[in-house]
């Protein structure tokens, strides 16, 4: 073996070792997050998917693959099922792959009305069925 072999073979397992020490280090999920506020709100999965109106089945995807990535109007009614506040609203939509921003209708609305500990589903719906946006869960 050339010495260019050998350093391209020392060079390749270097890179193997440090992309499955940054891999090891890789955060939580978003369903371990969202199992976690469950547990914390002593919560059953039934309450959590009924009040946030999405199926048994998205819920049974989130509980069973680790990987799901929900909407994010599915993350928010998740969130309003919980009654999250905007911190942990925040946290479960970083957990998704989503974040807040305020140039977004359904983000600013859905936080206006965490922001006034209104967790009324169906009110939040009405709203954003008034400004032409995706609505919170929806069977």
């Amino acid at each position: 073996m050339s010495n260019n072999n050998i350093l391209n073979s020392v060079s390749e397992k270097r890179e193997k070792n440090d992309i499955e020490k940054i891999i090891d280090q890789m955060d939580i999920s978003f369903s371990e997050r969202l199992f976690m506020f469950i547990d914390q709100r002593k919560m059953k999965d039934s309450d959590v998917y009924n009040a946030a109106h999405i199926s048994k089945q998205i819920f049974h995807k989130i509980r069973s693959h680790k990987n799901y990535h929900p909407k994010k109007s599915t993350v928010y009614a998740i969130a309003i099922a919980l009654k999250l506040d905007l911190s942990e609203t925040s946290e479960l939509l970083y957990y998704a792959g989503y974040s807040m921003v305020k140039t977004e209708k359904l983000d600013v609305i859905v936080q206006s009305f965490i922001e006034n500990k209104d967790y009324d589903i169906n009110k939040i719906n009405f709203r954003l069925f008034e400004l032409d946006q995706n609505l919170l869960g929806c069977k």
